[in-house]
């Protein structure tokens, strides 16, 4: 039937449904039976047989993107809402939708607004789960099957509006609460913090930008302490990219922060090519590309993102394409000095260095309490999520100020990865991950020679030549292997990274991954060495080889596809 003839045949079906008297105001669709008693519309393509079916086939609900647990959202448009809108939602009761969005209250699923709330009407399966450790235990039940919110993203990409307008984005603070209650303290498998969230008064609150007037507004949904509330952040019209720090604060105090990259780069919309994992990228309507590589090893493919985790962007500007250093196992991105985070009022967030003691307000280069140890510290990251720590009495690890006397006790792999998946605190966005050494190799070839492709605006030189000249004495560049074969894996900055002694190294950039047979395969002296490769402009020269460095170290990350989603 073509496409004329349906509206013809629907406008005639709606005009006669105008003139049926009231008592006659029940409809069938599909046959001419009477409707049953109680059903204003009754859908029927058959007769009703012995076992009452009357169709093969169902009602489709439309599919809806949910956003906010108390709004009619995308029903209406947040930025212009009618002056009534309080009498819509109480008229809106009983409307009934299909939720695409996975992040929202319980996922994907069928929801009805009840006047106030999106309440699910299937209610998920872990509400039913016994978290009782002896059922757990009994039962091998993992942590991700007792609490999937645990590995909710910490990073969040958001696209600007294509029409170059303000945009919102809303996400969920479930994962705050996941943390909280029901994440244990690798290998003790202690409770963190061994306590759950009090009440108090919730708050949403930016805890820097990259970019001045990047943020207009932070808003939560509840400012009681709320599993299924959200947060939504309101992004001006300009700047059209940056990134932002968001915090849950109950009380005054945070509970956790989420990375919002704003960001144009769609990785996810970028198909695998037919030629498979080596060679050719292409360009898309994603803002970016994706690079495939393959380590040599069956298992060994990966997919990366063609720029660091938090970058602006790929181009010759080599500030914008720094993105954030990471300390190895935390989730909050730290700024380089060469870059400038702001805070609501557009103040500079200033660094105060490791001979100062922390103040609120700044980017704090901290020691390590000296009587603290593993979960406390933890913990503390939480709650400072601008502190940048280290420990005076061994620069190896944040997570404890003692000496690696106790490899059950002080260490904390399971941050990043666990088992092989991707863990709670791992930096990327959704989809992707920190690179994992595959078949106990590296993620790149070892003793391999490359001729780095500069662009016009840094100094072009072979890599592995003289010592390359600094462009204004900033000790910055990029090492390029776009056309390199082999290691087709896109563009490198190099800027600097942080020491784990808290100080800043110029010139150089190193890349984290992460190591699953750490534990049983490296001396205990060097169990808070993680494997990472460096790019050196100091002295011209790449190693692709895993060359060691301390878990505080601070360090950037190129993330790949996590293929275990």
């Amino acid at each position: 039937m073509g496409l004329l003839k349906k509206i013809f045949l629907f406008q005639i079906t709606v005009l006669g449904l105008l003139f049926i008297p009231d008592a006659q105001a029940q409809v069938t669709i599909g046959n001419a039976d009477e409707p049953i008693m109680g059903s204003l519309l009754d859908l029927k393509k058959n007769v009703d047989n012995e076992n009452n079916v009357t169709a093969d086939k169902g009602l489709g609900l439309s599919r809806v993107m949910l956003t906010n647990k108390s709004e009619l959202y995308p029903m209406f448009d947040s930025l212009n809402l009618p002056v009534d809108y309080a009498d819509q939602k109480n008229t809106h009761k009983g409307l009934t939708v299909w939720n695409v969005n996975e992040m929202f209250g319980k996922g994907v699923g069928t929801y009805v607004w009840n006047g106030t709330d999106w309440v699910n009407a299937h209610p998920a399966l872990h509400d039913n789960f016994d978290y009782t450790e002896t059922t757990v235990r009994k039962r091998k039940i993992n942590r991700a099957e007792r609490d999937p919110y645990l590995y909710l993203p910490n990073c969040y990409m958001v696209h600007p509006s294509a029409e170059n307008k303000s945009c919102t984005f809303t996400f969920p603070v479930r994962k705050a609460y996941a943390i909280w209650e029901n994440y244990k303290t690798p290998p003790l498998s202690q409770p963190f913090p061994n306590k759950k969230i009090v009440s108090g008064r919730c708050k949403a609150k930016l805890i820097w930008q990259d970019r001045l007037g990047l943020v207009d507004r932070v808003e939560i949904s509840s400012d009681s302490v709320d599993y299924d509330a959200t947060i939504t952040v309101l992004f001006n019209e300009f700047p059209t990219s940056g990134n932002a720090s968001i915090a849950l604060t109950i009380d005054g105090i945070v509970h956790w922060t989420w990375h919002l990259w704003y960001t144009p780069y769609r990785p996810n919309a970028i198909p695998e090519p037919n030629k498979g994992y080596y060679g050719e990228y292409s360009h898309y309507d994603a803002g970016g590309s994706v690079f495939y590589y393959n380590n040599g090893t069956p298992g060994g493919d990966y997919i990366f993102m063609d720029r660091n985790l938090g970058a602006n962007a790929t181009s010759t500007n080599i500030d914008e394409s720094l993105g954030f250093l990471y300390q190895w196992g935390r989730k909050d991105p730290f700024p380089s000095s060469i870059q400038r985070i702001y805070d609501m009022s557009g103040n500079i967030i200033y660094t105060r260095s490791k001979n100062y003691p922390p103040m609120d307000g700044y980017f704090n280069i901290a020691s390590l309490p000296s009587t603290s140890d593993g979960e406390f510290n933890l913990l503390n990251t939480i709650y400072y999520p601008l502190n940048f720590y280290f420990n005076r009495s061994d620069y190896a690890t944040w997570y404890t100020n003692r000496k690696r006397l106790n490899p059950s006790q002080d260490t904390n792999f399971d941050l990043w990865n666990e088992s092989g998946r991707k863990g709670p605190f791992d930096p990327c966005p959704q989809g992707w991950r920190v690179p994992v050494m595959t078949n106990r190799r590296p993620w790149f070839n070892q003793n391999a020679s490359f001729t780095s492709n500069y662009n016009d605006n840094f100094k072009i030189a072979d890599i592995g030549g003289d010592l390359i000249t600094s462009q204004n004495q900033r000790y910055l560049g990029a090492f390029s292997f776009e056309n390199v074969p082999d290691y087709n894996i896109g563009s490198y900055p190099v800027g600097r990274y942080i020491e784990a002694t808290g100080d800043e190294v110029r010139g150089t950039s190193l890349y984290w991954c992460i190591d699953p047979y750490q534990l049983s395969i490296y001396d205990t002296s060097y169990l808070t060495y993680i494997p990472g490769f460096e790019l050196d402009l100091n002295k011209g020269s790449v190693y692709l080889s895993t060359r060691y460095h301390p878990m505080s170290t601070g360090a950037s990350i190129r993330c790949v596809k996590d293929t275990n989603e």
